[in-house]
């Protein structure tokens, strides 16, 4: 149900998602002082109150493992998929959600799916489509159900499904985004350091540029939890740009 076009797709499988605030609090807690920990106590009771629950509260199994954020590249923030397990326990929560600063609610309808949009400036949308809760603004919502409708999203992207078939077992988050961006620096970054062009980024606008570009390979990175610490793996058609553009100077003024 995610559209191929989106700029960037995370994908989280976390054991038990409806506790994950509070096993990040109850983990972290032991090993920090006391004002750190009232602060941290204070941010995941903020975060669980911007998804509409309540310090007390959580949806435990009523949300299932599988989370997907997703970028649409649109200057909005990212919308948020949940597997859901009982729709039932989640629906009061998410009507707490839409009503975000006492806003009213306005129900929608959108080829056959219900959207509950809130009155609020920031337009936040919710939506059970399929077996999943939607997050994100009324446009995103919309784009997700006409795609699931189609049946023309993510799941027919062979990059995507061949990486994701050969992931390591034990990856937990899965990131996978276009490299357009990262490319293109990296080419004016090697352009400028070699006195071939001024570096400006307007040399990206051209049609060639912008047909050779479109035609690389997406990024896409896997990182997985171990006894020792974070270890993540990237896929990417201009390599380890990060150590590549702090060699040749990208970004430097």
């Amino acid at each position: 149900m995610i559209p191929r076009e989106v700029e960037s797709l995370t994908l989280l499988s976390v054991e038990n998602a409806g506790d994950l605030p509070e096993r990040v609090f109850k983990h972290l807690s032991p090993a920090v002082d006391i004002v750190a920990g009232v602060a941290l106590r204070e941010f995941v009771i903020s975060l669980k109150k911007q998804y509409g629950l309540e310090p007390p509260e959580s949806v435990g199994d009523a949300i299932g493992s599988e989370i997907a954020l997703v970028n649409f590249g649109d200057d909005q923030p990212r919308a948020a998929l949940f597997r859901v397990n009982d729709r039932s326990r989640v629906a009061p929560i998410v009507n707490r959600y839409v009503k975000h600063k006492a806003a009213s609610i306005k129900s929608e309808q959108h080829n056959g799916t219900e959207i509950l949009v809130s009155s609020d400036d920031d337009r936040r949308a919710a939506a059970f489509v399929g077996d999943f809760l939607v997050l994100g603004a009324r446009d995103q919502i919309g784009k997700i159900i006409d795609t699931n409708a189609r049946r023309d999203g993510q799941n027919i992207d062979e990059q995507l499904q061949k990486a994701l078939s050969t992931r390591p077992a034990g990856a937990s988050i899965v990131h996978y985004r276009e490299g357009v961006q990262d490319a293109g620096k990296l080419l004016l970054g090697i352009s400028k350091l070699t006195r071939v062009t001024d570096g400006s980024l307007e040399l990206l606008e051209g049609d060639s540029a912008r047909k050779a570009l479109g035609r690389l390979p997406r990024s896409i990175s896997f990182t997985e939890f171990r006894d020792y610490g974070v270890y993540t793996q990237t896929h990417s058609a201009v390599g380890n740009f990060g150590l590549i553009g702090s060699l040749i100077g990208i970004g430097e003024q």
